[in-house]
């Protein structure tokens, strides 16, 4: 169970990674704020269970963590409605 909610992070980072680099505004994005992101994403899917507000509790976090690192020009709106479609559809694959 361990080795695959570690899985299913990753996956979710991995998906929402060029949503977040185009967010901020680099080209890649530094190894401790990915590792701040797993650690975040991984406490969420361990205490939660599956569900939509978990969708949206992994959303937030995401953005949350990412926004504590870099601040951006561009609304959040926009960038939390296409991270909420992306964290969605990629739990919706691992299930």
């Amino acid at each position: 169970m361990v080795q695959e909610l570690d899985a299913v992070a990753r996956r979710l980072i991995r998906a929402s990674e060029e949503g977040l680099r185009r967010w901020i505004g680099v080209t890649q994005l530094e190894n401790d704020l990915l590792g701040s992101l797993y650690l975040r994403v991984r406490e969420v899917l361990d205490r939660e269970t599956w569900d939509d507000e978990m969708v949206e509790d992994l959303t937030l976090t995401i953005y949350l963590t990412a926004s504590a690192w870099h601040t951006c020009d561009e609304p959040p709106l926009q960038f939390l409605s296409r991270l909420h479609e992306t964290i969605a559809e990629t739990l919706r694959r691992t299930q």
